[in-house]
């Protein structure tokens, strides 16, 4: 089960009991707070930043002036919620990762119709980038299957993009 949802993959005979956490991002918000200062609906998903985690194409430059890493630092809880992410998707395989993907993408979609949202905007890694062909692959496909949805995505390894 996953995000209240049964996964049936003749693939694999996994079981997930967990789910992938969303953030708010006011960059792209669909919606935002009456006082317009946030976003209403968790529209966004981050990793861990660093080389150690998911930006394995940091460079020094990137690495000293990362406002992600810097927030990191700043609010255990964000880095509570990026490395529950990461603990999630690291080791994980290709159907699972595409699985996490797919739910957490789902419950976005349930969020915004629950709302009536129609301009459907999501962005990819606030914090943090694609780590694996794997990964990559597995967004790739969350993002084919989904067409009503405008995914926002910032790269460091743009050449995983033509995986």
């Amino acid at each position: 089960m996953l995000g209240g949802i049964t996964l049936d993959r003749s693939t694999t005979s996994e079981v997930y009991m967990l789910t992938l956490k969303r953030s708010k991002d006011r960059k792209v918000a669909n919606m935002v707070t009456p006082n317009g200062k946030q976003a209403k609906i968790a529209n966004t998903f981050g990793l861990p930043s660093g080389k150690a985690f998911s930006c394995r194409g940091e460079t020094s430059v990137c690495g000293k002036i990362c406002y992600a890493g810097k927030l990191e630092k700043l609010f255990p809880s964000v880095r509570k919620s990026l490395m529950h992410n990461w603990d999630a998707l690291r080791d994980a395989s290709y159907a699972t990762m595409e699985d996490l993907l797919a739910v957490m993408i789902q419950e976005f979609v349930s969020y915004c119709n629950k709302h009536r949202v129609t301009n459907r905007i999501f962005r990819i890694h606030w914090d943090g980038d694609f780590f694996s062909d794997e990964y990559t692959l597995a967004w790739r496909k969350v993002i084919q299957d989904n067409p009503t949805i405008q995914f926002w995505v910032y790269t460091r390894l743009s050449h995983r993009l033509s995986c």
